[in-house]
């Protein structure tokens, strides 16, 4: 809560976010020692301001020894460097995630085609099959109205 109200609010309104902030932990039984100092150290990361970079800013993959010797060269000649990790093809084949099946993931956008050449799109809050059963009751109740509409017994098989 703290880095956000540091990267969302202005300056004018910063004290006011951080005093909502203790208050709000406290009353929701945090000591304040422990609330202090987790802001206290937000705030004094912040104060260390960093000079703006003047020059050009280049961006390079990170290569161990050569990042020192361009880095240096780079103040030298008035250019600021940034050096980001290469992707190997160990982090591009690895894939250690187990994947959740498509009928299992809450949040689906689904599809329902008819005999009719109509189709229902919707959104399933829960997983596909859980809103899968909901639309057959759902059907097995309208078909058991009709049958009661036209003077027939319930249908009691799906």
């Amino acid at each position: 809560m703290v880095d956000r109200a540091l990267a969302i609010c202005d300056q004018e309104y910063l004290g006011q976010q951080l005093e909502h902030i203790r208050r709000t932990f406290k009353e929701n039984g945090y000591p304040a020692h422990l609330i202090d100092s987790i802001i206290r150290p937000k705030l004094e990361g912040r104060t260390r301001e960093k000079l703006p970079a003047s020059g050009p800013r280049l961006t390079l993959p990170y290569y161990a020894g050569l990042r020192e010797k361009v880095k240096r060269l780079g103040k030298r000649m008035g250019f600021t460097v940034w050096f980001k990790g290469n992707r190997t093809l160990r982090s591009i084949l690895r894939n250690d995630k187990e994947k959740v099946p498509l009928d299992q993931c809450p949040g689906l956008v689904y599809e329902i085609k008819c005999e009719c050449s109509a189709s229902y799109i919707g959104e399933a809050d829960n997983t596909l099959a859980h809103r899968y059963q909901e639309h057959m009751k759902s059907l097995t109740r309208c078909r058991n109205a009709l049958n009661r509409l036209n003077g027939g017994p319930p249908n009691t098989s799906r």
